[in-house]
């Protein structure tokens, strides 16, 4: 057993050093940088005739520092046309397409600071695509169409028989956790390694997309995917075992994922890794607040250096922003004027961060204003049945609107975009808005 765990590892470091040769020799580089562009299109073979206006052209990208994704939307005109202008804080990433009109969830498409991207997209009365995009974006029709279901082949391989290993998945250790998960993780993606069909900077694109959603989702949220391996077929001695928080050297694996590699900035779940980072528990890395940045910085690489193993570069100044970023979404709280100073005083390597955390800053402000009152609470300890019927019974004599929401759901904020104006026109006298997430 144990010469077969040595055999995968090795086949798993052969793996990444082949993951680093493509990334020198095929993969564009892209850094941190304000700029604009334009997405332009004409869907073809469509008969639009009347209530053309109804079909729309959603674009969704990436935004590294601030570590949203941005949603813009748009109505095809009479002749089948849309146009997208792009702020972007990125000289160049990938967006996303998506509409009603086919069948394809998502078209990847290449965006590029101050170069205009246009395209055709045929649809056929099934809802099948083909799309026509200059070549020197460096992506094909192909890659456009497919990328997405070669991404989620990976979601779906088994590597290791799934009745043993869930059985004696809880009872391991966090460090053989970790090594069993890496295990997983290597065998999924060689098997995209195989698939030569996209171009190698999509191709690039997609590991690096399902490495970034392993790192959130399996690795640094151990607890959770611990109790996801529970089926009910386990002992009551297996289902009431308690996961326990795993302890600071558990995250040592974080080295093995090259946190500055700038490809990361086209990846969307990069800056979901940065925020887990910064609400761990165990890590426990202090609010930015009004500290100094060098100094909270220092303190940060105190926690983060010996498990990353890096000292300065991107990763840290995207901390940096994402901490500010936590403040602003969580607290939706503008920057103090210590805050502002310490923008200003402290030295980027990545220039364009302190003027795209300003600018969100002011977009903070009016929200601040518009703000209501809001109450944050604890789920109530009862039974599922009755929770309900306790949370809104505070409410007595309002309409209750109940929104289930959660952080990575595109459609769930936008909806509370779209809202605003709606709630700005009602009494709190009469409505009362309660919004339900989970810790993710």
């Amino acid at each position: 057993m144990k010469n077969n765990e040595r055999y995968i590892l090795i086949i798993f470091c052969f793996f990444l050093f082949i993951c680093c040769q493509k990334s020198v020799n095929y993969a564009a580089t892209s850094q941190i940088k304000l700029g604009m562009t334009e997405v332009s299109g004409k869907i073809v073979n469509l008969e639009l005739q009347d209530g053309f206006e109804k079909f729309k052209i959603n674009l969704f990208y990436p935004n590294p520092v601030t570590g949203e994704l941005a949603h813009l939307e748009v109505n095809l005109d009479e002749n089948g046309n849309f146009y997208f202008e792009v702020p972007l804080e990125c000289d160049s990433l990938f967006g996303f397409l998506n509409s009603e009109l086919w069948k394809t969830n998502s078209l990847l498409i290449k965006l590029v600071n101050g170069k205009k991207s246009s395209m055709k997209i045929i649809v056929d009365k099934n809802g099948d695509i083909e799309i026509k995009i200059d070549d020197s974006l460096e992506i094909t029709s192909y890659d456009a169409v497919n990328w997405k279901k070669i991404y989620f082949q990976m979601h779906q391989y088994v590597p290791l028989d799934d009745r043993k290993s869930k059985q004696q998945i809880y009872e391991l250790d966090p460090k053989e956790y970790v090594k069993f998960s890496i295990q997983n993780m290597a065998f999924r993606m060689s098997k995209i390694e195989k698939h030569t069909t996209l171009s190698p900077n999509i191709e690039l694109f997609v590991l690096n997309s399902f490495k970034m959603f392993f790192l959130r989702n399996v690795l640094l949220d151990y607890k959770n995917s611990i109790d996801s391996y529970r089926t009910d077929r386990l002992s009551d001695k297996q289902k009431n075992f308690v996961v326990q928080e795993p302890k600071l050297s558990y995250y040592e694996f974080l080295q093995d994922f090259a946190l500055n590699n700038s490809q990361y900035l086209l990846v969307p779940d990069y800056f979901e890794v940065l925020q887990v980072i910064l609400s761990n528990k165990t890590l426990n890395i202090s609010a930015i607040d009004d500290i100094p940045i060098d100094v909270w910085i220092k303190q940060v690489k105190s926690i983060m250096s010996g498990l990353t193993g890096l000292d300065s570069g991107l990763f840290y100044e995207l901390l940096i922003a994402g901490a500010y970023m936590k403040q602003f979404r969580d607290d939706i709280r503008p920057l103090t004027e210590k805050q502002k100073e310490n923008l200003q005083n402290y030295n980027f390597e990545n220039k364009d961060i302190k003027y795209i955390l300003l600018r969100k800053n002011e977009q903070i402000i009016i929200n601040e204003k518009n703000k209501r009152f809001v109450n944050i609470n604890q789920t109530p300890d009862v039974s599922k049945e009755k929770l309900m019927d306790v949370i809104i019974s505070k409410y007595k004599g309002k309409t209750v609107v109940v929104d289930f929401w959660a952080t990575w759901c595109l459609p769930c904020l936008s909806n509370m975009k779209e809202l605003i104006e709606i709630k700005n026109g009602i009494s709190e006298k009469d409505v009362a808005f309660i919004y339900i997430t989970g810790e993710s």
